[in-house]
């Protein structure tokens, strides 16, 4: 026996090897998975070689396995027997289980087609793996044919894996999420640490050049480099022990393999479905490129970073959502001594989402400190960043930033901070094309890179009675300023509020200005150093002190006028009533305008009185509107085309609002934000008003959001131009239910969305229940028309969602009705519907782990193609009661399919192209016909694919009827009724 020694990221693991088995090239097909068995070492001579490629499930387990090159050369390697018709036989090593494996010299070749060759490493290993020299060459594909080239899991919690100087280049065929694999895939079997040394990972189409994130263990990266990798150059997580250190991460179209495909290579490999993996419509355009993508999903983790990296953006197909992208299932991250190049445009060059609000119901919010630590960076280049803040972090409170600079003349904003609580700020120098810092924050250090003690005076002019509210630094009102106008300090010494007259002066000496709030924002001049700041530079107060919980009134005042009753016109007209002010209000938002009269029933009021106007700033229409949803119980929103500049978040409350008038988003709206949201609260209605996106900003955004209200309504609206409305986005979507019992969408018409049309689930712990979606025409979206999904309903409390009486047609992916989610349990109807033109299938119901679930499909139409007019699964152990009944199904498409889990369920009376039940299903149909009017059916289904034909049972069952006419002859009199 001999022992050899290997370090494997930093520790010693002793191999003990009792045989050597040596293979040479012209020893005929190799099956490299049957070599490695226990204490072997496995000695290839340097050449090339056919090998007989594994299953998935075809595993070995070896203990002390060594396999190597002679010499150190290489050893390539192309499969003998993969055919596309079987997608999973593509696995060149296929261990699970094993312990103490090193390999090295290996060259899996995927061969120069994009239809065909694709192989990988299945490397799943308790402890001690480490992986050398591998350099995996040739095309990769898209599904069907294509394979992860390394999917390597460390079993055991306190197991180690090392891969050094793996290699990985390309080309590829670039597809959507799930449509093609990219290098390799690291999920939820991975317990321990992986490192990765050197790796050099480029051109690599579908879910990233690693996708990496969704596991309990961790990863880390130290040098190398990743090029231009479709929806993320590499995709990894936040977590003790994740970190990129010396990694250069590059986005380059312009320099990536000139042989990369962006569409579907033509071949009748990619024409249709193939054994159940095929390439969706849903997932034939490529996700766009994201720098490093950090998600751990349902994992929630915190922790790690990034260290002495370099990020270069030059150029791409299509921007990301941001270089370095950090999801809201993540949590405290460190940026330190890093260089970002952002020379293109479309996207920030970090941005860290909000973990108040995971983007899917099943991922999970990550532990606090939610904060980034940003140290020594600097981000430069001529890029636009799409908009956006250069550096975008949005609630992540106690993030730390010093040292950085930024020099990106083309950027709107260099950090925005603005939802963030106790940021810490030191040195900055920061040069962009508008503002420099969003938001609140302290301890600012002025640009340039001061000590921040150096003041400056802010003056705010009125030229209508306002209220206002200041923060910054050291903001500190001025002696004539508190002798002659109502002035108070926020408490907080870095902010102050107060009112203002016409023609008032209110000044202050501050060291750094914030952020104002000021109401009317049009009757205000606001000077900081002599240079007058525009209003869209104002910034975003989140709170002022009139809207903080108990906080103080304060009041819009109203100018002594002495041609009349004061606050009520100008008298022009010599009444002295202010009857010749056509409005009757110069103050634009005095502090009553909610009372009753007596022509209008008690709490009604309308935007207008509010200072709301289809030609005012957006800034004051959105405070119009804030302010009249909160004052009044029923809000009227007259005809015309009112824009905001943000989101109106109403907390609580019991509100109807209606139209005709038509909301629209200005640009300001922030991504992932929707124009109007209601947090809490019951017996909350939308009825009558358009909600516009303007359909000429693809950033990701949302009509209308319910967020655990109480018998929640939407009905009568016209919703349209929201998100990519032109292509496809996961969230937000145009009108979403989150967490709401009592829902109702009724006789709406959504189109024109990148999202999902109509959205309906459950939220962490929030259940739904109460869901009906009825007489809405909804058309030309990027995900589902209709969905509804019920992750935490539970069989005690399961949800009920009513779909029934929708025209729905033209998504671009995913389905046009759809119930699923990753778990819960639910009572749903789907009838009465009509479908036209579905990406996937038209009418899809899927929940795993069902008790009681149970779905009704009937009455509806579907004409179209896809993978299916009707599909349900139930992809637990559960028993899925899934029934369809006189469905008429039009066009090429599978028809109805049971998929998994359904049992028992009943089908019948259906005009449909196929009825296909799976092995695990338990389906009776006893008649159903097909377009071409073949009577079909089976008594009692269970993976019969056909389901047979009727015509000897009817037959047979003749025999036994008698005095009546015949058995057949009732069955089609039946049908044609």
């Amino acid at each position: 026996m001999e022992t050899i020694t290997k370090t494997i990221d930093g520790e010693s693991y002793d191999f003990e090897i009792r045989e050597t088995v040596h293979v040479s090239p012209g020893d005929g097909p190799i099956d490299i998975t049957a070599l490695m068995t226990d204490h072997t070492r496995v000695v290839f001579e340097p050449g090339e070689y056919t090998a007989t490629v594994r299953q998935f499930g075809d595993t070995a387990a070896p203990r002390d396995c060594i396999v190597e090159v002679a010499g150190g050369g290489t050893a390539t390697f192309t499969a003998d027997n993969w055919h596309a018709k079987n997608p999973k036989r593509k696995w060149l090593i296929c261990l699970d289980g094993a312990e103490r494996v090193a390999i090295s010299g290996l060259q899996p070749d995927n061969g120069e087609s994009f239809a065909e060759g694709d192989i990988g490493l299945r490397l799943d290993v308790h402890d001690g793996l480490l992986l050398e020299d591998i350099e995996h060459v040739g095309f990769s594909g898209a599904e069907p044919v294509c394979e992860w080239s390394l999917w390597p899991h460390i079993l055991d919690e306190d197991g180690v894996g090392e891969i050094r100087r793996y290699r990985k280049e390309g080309p590829s065929v670039f597809q959507g999420h799930s449509a093609s694999d990219g290098a390799g895939g690291i999920f939820e079997a991975h317990q321990g640490h992986l490192h990765f040394q050197d790796a050099v990972i480029k051109n690599q189409g579908g879910d990233g050049g690693l996708y990496a994130g969704k596991h309990d263990g961790s990863l880390s990266f130290d040098g190398g480099e990743l090029h231009t990798n479709d929806m993320a150059t590499m995709r990894s997580a936040a977590g003790e022990g994740c970190e990129f250190r010396n990694v250069r991460v590059v986005i380059d179209w312009n320099s990536a393999d000139g042989r990369n495909l962006l569409e579907l290579p033509d071949d009748p490999v990619y024409d249709g479905p193939d054994e159940g993996n095929s390439t969706s419509e849903e997932n034939k355009s490529p996700s766009g490129t994201n720098g490093v993508y950090l998600s751990s999903a349902e994992y929630g983790k915190t922790g790690g970073g990034f260290y002495n990296c370099e990020f270069v953006y030059e150029s791409t197909f299509d921007p990301g959502v941001g270089f370095l992208a950090i999801n809201a299932s993540d949590g405290a991250v460190d940026i330190h001594d890093c260089t970002f190049k952002m020379e293109a445009d479309g996207m920030p060059a970090i941005w860290a989402r909000s973990p108040e609000e995971q983007r899917f119901p099943s991922h999970k919010p990550p532990e606090k400190p939610w904060g980034l630590d940003i140290r020594n960076v600097t981000i430069e280049g001529s890029g636009d960043c799409g908009g956006k803040p250069v550096v975008d972090l949005d609630a992540r409170h106690g993030s730390i930033i010093d040292e950085l600079e930024i020099n990106m003349p083309n950027a709107d904003v260099g950090v925005d901070i603005e939802g963030c609580a106790d940021v810490e700020i030191g040195t900055t120098d920061i040069s962009v094309g508008g503002q420099a810092i969003r938001g609140e924050y302290g301890e600012l250090v002025t640009d340039g890179g001061s000590n921040g003690t150096s003041t400056q005076r802010l003056t705010l002019e009125a030229s209508a009675p306002l209220r206002y509210h200041v923060r910054g630094t050291a903001v500190t009102p001025t002696d004539e300023t508190l002798a002659g106008t109502d002035v108070q300090d926020d408490g907080t010494d870095d902010g102050a509020f107060g009112t203002l007259r016409t023609d008032e002066v209110a000044a202050f000496d501050v060291e750094a200005f914030s952020v104002i709030r000021v109401e009317p924002t049009d009757a205000a001049t606001l000077t900081l150093a002599g240079e007058v700041i525009p209003s869209e530079e104002y910034g975003d107060m989140q709170t002022p002190a009139w809207e903080v919980d108990g906080g103080p009134a304060v009041p819009i005042p109203e100018d002594t006028d002495s041609g009349g009753d004061a606050g009520n016109g100008d008298s022009s007209d010599g009444s002295g009533d202010g009857s010749g002010d056509s409005s009757g209000d110069d103050s634009t938002g005095g502090t009553d305008t909610g009372s009753p009269t007596p022509s209008r029933p008690a709490g009604w009021g309308s935007i207008t009185e509010f200072g709301a106007a289809p030609n005012a700033d957006p800034s004051t229409n959105t405070s119009a509107l804030i302010e009249a949803i909160t004052t009044c119980s029923v809000v009227f929103v007259p005809r015309g085309t009112f824009v905001c500049d943000r989101t109106v978040i109403v907390d609580a409350g019991e509100v109807d609002v209606y139209g005709p008038g038509r909301l629209v988003a200005s640009d300001s709206v922030g991504e992932f934000e929707h124009l109007l949201r209601f947090r809490g609260g019951r017996c909350i209605t939308l009825d009558g008003v358009g909600l516009d996106g303007t359909a000429e900003n693809d950033t990701a955004r949302g009509g209308v959001r319910f967020d655990n209200v109480t018998a929640a309504a939407v009905r009568n609206c016209e919703v349209h131009g929201w998100g990519d409305y032109d292509g496809q986005t996961d969230q937000p979507h145009a009108v979403n239910f989150v967490g709401c019992q009592g829902v109702w969408a009724t006789d709406n018409y959504v189109h024109d969305v990148g999202g999902k049309g109509i959205n309906a689930y459950a939220r962490n712990s929030d259940p739904i229940d109460g869901v009906v979606f009825r007489g809405n025409y909804v058309r030309h979206t990027g995900e589902e028309a209709l969905f509804c999904g019920s992750e935490v309903n539970t069989w005690t409390r399961p949800a009920q969602f009513l779909i029934e009486g929708n025209h729905v047609r033209d998504s671009r992916s995913q389905y046009l009705v759809r119930v699923a989610g990753d778990g819960g349990e639910n009572i749903t109807v789907m009838r009465g519907n009509m479908a036209m033109n579905a990406a996937t299938a038209a009418y899809n119901y899927k929940t795993p782990n069902v008790q009681h679930s149970t779905a009704l499909i009937a009455n509806n139409t579907y004409l179209g193609g896809g993978r299916a007019g009707i599909s349900v699964q139930s992809t637990g152990d559960g028993h899925l009661a899934a029934h369809t009944f006189q469905n008429t199904i039009l066009g090429d498409n599978g028809g109805i399919l049971y998929e998994s889990g359904c049992r028992p369920s009943l089908s019948a009376l259906n005009v449909t192209p196929d009825l296909q039940v799976g092995e695990a299903d338990e389906v009776v149909a006893p008649i159903w016909m097909t377009p071409g009017g073949e009577l079909r059916g089976s008594l009692a289904n269970g993976g019969q694919s056909g389901v047979g034909n009727l015509e000897q049972r009817l037959t047979d069952l003749e025999a036994h009827v008698e005095n009546s006419q015949s058995l057949r002859s009732r069955l089609a009199a039946l049908l044609g009724r």
